[in-house]
């Protein structure tokens, strides 16, 4: 005989788990995060960068790693941003 008080939270147990596992699976994809705003942000921040080199009179290859680390920070912070809005 079936024990229906069984089968019944075996299914809905299942079907719990079956959307948990649809939700973490429908997440945005990374490059979403890159909206106009964030870009032109980014921008700003490496002109900045390259003007600030210009006035201290830096070399060129030093203004380039410069503006490349503050490229790299940058990006860092959009995926950190990212992952607390996705949750992970």
């Amino acid at each position: 005989m079936l024990n229906a008080p069984y089968i019944i939270r075996s299914i809905v147990h299942r079907l719990h788990c079956y959307n948990f596992c649809a939700c973490l699976c429908i997440v945005r994809p990374a490059y979403s995060f890159l909206t106009l705003d964030v870009i032109e942000a980014m921008c700003s921040c490496l002109v900045a960068e390259a003007e600030d080199g210009e006035l201290s009179h830096r070399s060129d290859v030093e203004s380039e790693r410069r503006i490349l680390t503050e490229f790299g920070r940058c990006l860092t912070q959009v995926i950190d941003s990212a992952s607390r809005t996705r949750g992970l």
